[in-house]
């Protein structure tokens, strides 16, 4: 839990290692707000959410340079 722009919200950090290849480091930062007014609706929204933050982690990205994490301030 952070809090940004005011309000509170949620960072998530992850570290990839791609075969042969430097860490790569990433964070996602987002309002509470943000991350519920993304219109999920249907049977259960939690579950349409979920599945966004984990294509967001599991989605290969460009190429980091060693040793930065790359920020994301929403779901890609």
């Amino acid at each position: 839990m952070v809090t940004l722009d005011g309000e509170v919200g949620v960072e998530l950090r992850w570290t990839r290692s791609p075969a042969g290849r430097n860490l790569r480091r990433f964070s996602l930062i987002m309002t509470v707000a943000e991350l519920l007014n993304r219109g999920y609706g249907g049977v259960d929204p939690l579950d349409l959410a979920t599945a966004d933050l984990r294509l967001a982690v599991q989605e290969p990205h460009a190429e980091t340079h060693e040793g930065v994490r790359e920020i994301f301030r929403s779901i890609p």
